[in-house]
């Protein structure tokens, strides 16, 4: 009989009670209703609600924001997938209580630009969890105080234009020179304790670049061929105690005489090596 009525069971929860269809007019026994109820109540209706606010975005034509914020999620919920994942072009996951983004945690979201991933607590980013995000512009990690990024975390961001990773004690910086058409960087207090020697794109070339790392307390040394690959008229922020070490003259005035915006003495700053010493990371000079 409990067999007999199963296709009229509805899964219909009200003010958490279940209800049962009248037309079943045998009466069951609840344990056995509740047990047919959860073995055979269709997945379509009894699927998990997505918690997460839902509205058309602004900056993008005829595509969805999908704001997650502030909702104290460990993880991301698997109730927001579904048929219009695809025209979710700004994925908001800021203020809640994220520990990890796995290689699967975001990939039905491939048309993402915007993804905010702000005042979490992740400590653990698979190395291929971006790399089907082929429209991502921007990636905000800040105040994840634990972050840890894989050096390949972000190699297929070719068209990434925005990075943040402020107060993160990131450590090192993943490679971001896939992209030419980065625009900002701002790793300020990130805790780095050195910059990659190919840190940008040798192409470069968006209509402004801004790149801010002060705050960044371990970073004695810079590479000048570095800093070389900055577009002109960029926006620069360093630490003012920084050395810059230029493995040539020509490099030296070709940074004293860029036609840039920076807040370091760069005649005072920039050293020769072997000249005027040599960096304690040996690569600068010689690499």
């Amino acid at each position: 009989r409990v067999l007999s009525c199963k296709i009229i069971l509805q899964c219909s929860i009200i003010r958490g009670i279940i209800l049962e269809s009248p037309s079943c007019t045998m009466p069951l026994i609840p344990s056995l209703l509740l047990l047919t109820v959860v073995m055979l109540a269709s997945p379509a209706r009894c699927q998990k609600v997505c918690p997460c606010a839902i509205r058309d975005s602004t900056v993008y034509y005829n595509t969805l924001v999908m704001d997650c914020s502030h909702l104290a999620l460990a993880d991301f919920p698997g109730g927001c997938i579904d048929d219009h994942t695809n025209e979710v072009s700004e994925l908001l996951l800021s203020y809640n209580s994220l520990t990890a983004i796995r290689s699967t945690t975001l990939v039905d979201f491939q048309e993402l630009q915007i993804l905010m991933l702000d005042n979490n607590k992740l400590t653990f980013i698979d190395v291929t969890s971006f790399e089907f995000m082929k429209s991502l512009q921007v990636i905000d990690f800040n105040h994840n105080l634990d972050l840890i990024l894989e050096p390949e975390t972000l190699s297929y961001q070719y068209g990434l234009r925005f990075l943040s990773t402020i107060g993160t004690n990131l450590g090192q910086l993943p490679y971001i020179n896939a992209s030419a058409v980065l625009e900002r960087v701002d790793i300020r207090s990130s805790e780095l304790t050195s910059l990659r020697l190919e840190l940008v794109n040798k192409k470069l070339s968006p209509p402004s670049f801004y790149f801010n790392c002060h705050g960044n307390e371990e970073i004695p040394d810079v590479a000048a061929m570095t800093l070389l690959d900055f577009p002109d008229d960029s926006i620069v922020n360093m630490n003012t105690g920084v050395h810059i070490w230029a493995r040539t003259e020509e490099e030296k005035e070709a940074l004293i005489t860029k036609p840039w915006t920076i807040n370091v003495d760069l005649v005072t700053a920039i050293k020769l090596c072997e000249v005027d010493g040599l960096p304690g990371d040996l690569d600068i000079c010689f690499a």
